[in-house]
């Protein structure tokens, strides 16, 4: 019998050597990602309602492109505004000296 009066059988116990083991085995063998609807077969109903919803999409996709676009050309802006702002402020701190 254990401290806390217990009595764990032996093929329970989890000795530092076989937790060490299940560790090890756990990084030689991670465990896999089961993909959504594994091992199941859809009907048809269920394949058009799935590629309609790949469709919608796709198209707010494609109507987000130029919005997108647009906005990574302004940060691209205001980015090259900022550094030629703080290369003439450290010229003109470099000219002051």
């Amino acid at each position: 019998m254990s401290d806390d009066d217990l009595d764990i059988p032996e093929f329970l116990r989890v000795t530092p050597e076989r937790a060490a083991a299940r560790r090890q085995a756990w990084i030689d063998n991670p465990p896999k990602a089961m993909p959504a609807f594994a091992g199941h077969q859809s009907n048809e109903t269920q394949r058009l309602y799935r590629e309609s919803i790949e469709r919608d999409k796709a198209r707010k996709r494609e109507l987000d492109r130029p919005r997108f676009e647009a906005m990574r050309a302004k940060a691209a802006a205001e980015k090259a505004e900022l550094d030629a702002v703080k290369a003439a402020a450290a010229k003109a701190k470099w000219r002051k000296r």
